[in-house]
């Protein structure tokens, strides 16, 4: 499998143009498809928290929610007691909006999140792949065992694919622009295999610290 190293503005861009479609109700999402190691290269924080604020507004006719976190873990990037993330979307008074295919949070959840910088300053930060990038902690059936679910309601992944169907490498800053042009169709794909099925927290911890570990020359 090629390493995919998406630029963090390059994931904005894909992930809000996407989802900023709006309406009254619900709307679907498309986003490029995102396995752990697409994620976990392509991020610029990887965190476990917890929600513990939520805020919506109004914004250029737009409704925005804020979502803060306390940050328990990072597993990659700087270290933080707090961070916001901002997705379109939330109630206001007797308005609300909803897009399909992004995060959903509540008050008291924990998350484990993969995270892009906008690029843009003092923005909140963007959840890569849309709702690829993130993933409900809760305790598994034995009352011990931390699992991290996904959840992916009303996102539809899309991967490039060349002529013949085969898979396409990607360069590390590839554009959209750039695979169609260089004769990729970006075909409707299945999720990854990382978003059919809940997994050990501990699991995909271990998994992400090698794989940057490796590209930090620490593993041979």
């Amino acid at each position: 499998m090629s390493r995919i190293r998406l630029t963090p503005r390059l994931l904005a861009v894909l992930g809000l143009a996407a989802a900023l479609v709006w309406s009254a109700s619900a709307v679907a999402s498309t986003a490029l498809k995102f396995d752990l190691e697409r994620l976990t290269f392509s991020s610029d924080r990887i965190v476990v928290g917890e929600v513990v604020e939520m805020e919506s507004f109004r914004q250029d006719g737009r409704i925005l929610t804020d979502t803060t976190l306390r940050i328990e873990e990072t597993w990659k990037g700087d270290t933080t007691e707090t961070l916001t993330i901002r997705q379109p979307g939330g109630r206001v008074g007797d308005v609300a909006t909803r897009v399909q295919g992004l995060a959903n949070f509540q008050m008291g959840e924990r998350s484990l999140l993969f995270l892009s910088d906008p690029g843009v300053d003092n923005h909140p930060w963007v959840i890569s792949g849309l709702a690829q990038g993130k993933f409900r902690v809760t305790t598994g059936p034995d009352g011990e065992t931390e699992l991290a679910v996904p959840e992916l309601d009303g996102l539809q992944v899309m991967e490039p694919k060349a002529a013949g169907g085969a898979d396409v490498r990607w360069s590390p800053d590839a554009s959209m622009k750039e695979l169609i042009q260089g004769g990729a169709a970006i075909r409707t794909s299945d999720p990854s295999d990382l978003h059919r099925r809940p997994h050990k927290l501990k699991d995909l911890r271990a998994a992400v610290r090698e794989m940057l570990d490796v590209e930090n020359g620490e593993v041979q």
